[in-house]
């Protein structure tokens, strides 16, 4: 544990046309003991968990949704699947929806391929 800063509170004062630092002798963090809740452990159950995660499960469990777009068309959004690498456009319309971009067909842009844009 790392030991508690003896002076770490600080603040100007200023004397006619000069300046100084004041520092005050309280230490700006309490020790844990004297926190006004305890902090507890609680542990999840991990019997239906696998032993190992790898990185491919780990991401093809997340959809990534963007560019959400709303107009009296509908709602058109863009979704990336992990699955398959694809980025299609969606319609969702009157309680239904169905993709726009044809099946074997992405509409990701790789020219802005650092910091996206719009499709």
């Amino acid at each position: 544990m790392l030991p508690m800063p003896t002076r770490c509170a600080a603040s100007l004062i200023t004397t006619g046309s000069s300046l100084r630092l004041a520092t005050s002798p309280k230490p700006l963090l309490k020790p844990l003991k004297s926190w006004p809740f305890a902090m507890t452990e609680t542990h999840a159950s991990s019997q239906n968990l696998p032993d190992t995660l790898t990185a491919a499960q780990a991401v093809a469990a997340g959809v990534d949704f963007a560019e959400l777009d709303v107009s009296s068309a509908g709602l058109f959004w863009n979704e990336y699947r992990p699955e398959d690498g694809a980025c299609r456009i969606w319609h969702w319309y009157a309680n239904s929806k169905h993709c726009l971009t044809p099946q074997g067909f992405s509409v990701r842009s790789r020219v802005y391929e650092y910091g996206g844009g719009s499709f």
